[in-house]
């Protein structure tokens, strides 16, 4: 039956038909009915009662959105962001769903934002540039970081505050000490120190020094209620700055610098000496050093007869046997040489035999 007045179509829909006899306000109707779904408002868009396009009037920004069917904008919850539409070049005024904001990022008005560098967001839906916190010690978060502890600070360097936003962290280890990855610390471990205890305690992701074969010897310590091995030697290794592990001097080096469990140089052993496991020795009684860098006790060689050679000597020829005295062997050690001649003044200094050689 006609009305006397046209009714509205109702918000959400739209009718662009004349004739229209339903609240459907579809202009397609049968005797069975109209079809609803093609007056509903589209995505996008959203049309208030008595509207007569399906665009009646766009969605209007980033921070609400209109799915099909829309009577009024939709305010975007916190912590979602707006999607949509899908096709290419798609207006941003014209949004058509929310998404909950994704680990990383948070949303704000509609948007989403990575977390800032030096922060983290481990769970969806935040809504907030503070994210889930700051990123801790000994660790460093680039912007849109979802979580805290994923990107230690690389083996060498330190981490000493938080919110660190790259991995050049605090800066590098100091010298005399070493730093795993994750180290907060530029003293993080003297140099001579290991850990965990034991080696067996040593997780896949921890390189100790020490190997299977090592067989350096160790001492337990504690060091901040923390068992740590100390190597009985602790000569033996040194850390310049930003070392990741202690390193061994080369063979005829000796390690120097710091105190004795944090030494961070290697030098090249002393004429008269020789060095092994990175400490200096002097070449034994009886024998010379003319070069650096030795490394074994023989050293040079044996002291020159009719000379001697006490303990650190540089030169075979280093102390001529007195005046009175006779050296007849090599590798002699003191003054004393081989013993006195039977006649003192038929030996002058160096002398290699007890009595002079009288010519025919």
């Amino acid at each position: 039956e006609g009305s006397v007045s046209p009714v509205p179509c109702p918000a959400g829909t739209f009718g662009s038909a004349v004739g229209m006899r339903d609240a459907t306000c579809s202009g397609m109707c049968w005797a069975g009915g109209c079809n609803a779904a093609s007056s509903a408002c589209q995505e996008g868009h959203y049309c208030p009662l008595g509207s007569i396009a399906a665009t009646q009037l766009t969605c209007g920004g980033i921070d609400r959105y209109c799915p099909a069917g829309s009577a009024a904008p939709i305010a975007v919850s916190s912590g979602y962001y707006t999607v949509g539409p899908d096709y290419s070049g798609g207006n941003p005024l014209t949004r058509t769903a929310q998404k909950l904001c994704e680990p990383g990022h948070y949303c704000v008005d509609g948007v989403q934002r990575p977390c800032p560098a030096g922060r983290f967001g481990m769970s969806a839906g935040l809504a907030s540039p503070g994210c889930s916190g700051t990123c801790p010690e000994g660790y460093f978060c680039p912007e849109g970081s979802s979580n805290a502890t994923s990107r230690p600070c690389p083996a060498g360097r330190y981490g000493s505050s938080a919110g660190l936003t790259d991995g050049s962290c605090s800066g590098l280890c100091a010298p005399g000490h070493y730093c795993p990855a994750g180290s907060s610390s530029p003293q993080q471990m003297p140099c001579a120190f290991l850990t965990p205890a034991r080696a067996e305690d040593a997780g896949s992701g921890f390189r100790t020094y020490l190997t299977a074969n090592d067989s350096t010897p160790t001492s337990i310590v504690y060091v901040n209620n923390m068992p740590m091995r100390v190597l009985s030697e602790p000569n033996s290794v040194f850390c310049p700055m930003g070392s990741i592990l202690p390193i061994r001097p080369l063979p005829g080096y000796f390690t120097a610098g710091g105190g004795t469990t944090t030494r961070y140089k290697q030098i090249p052993c002393t004429l008269g000496s020789y060095c092994v496991n990175g400490v200096v020795h002097n070449c034994p009684p009886g024998r010379y050093g003319r070069t650096e860098g030795l490394w074994d006790p023989q050293c040079s060689g044996v002291c020159a007869k009719g000379h001697y050679c006490p303990s650190g000597s540089t030169s075979s020829t280093m102390y001529p046997c007195p005046a009175g005295k006779f050296g007849s062997t090599e590798g002699l050690t003191g003054s004393d040489c081989s013993g006195s001649c039977v006649h003192p003044l038929d030996c002058p200094p160096g002398s290699v035999r007890s009595t002079p050689i009288l010519s025919s």
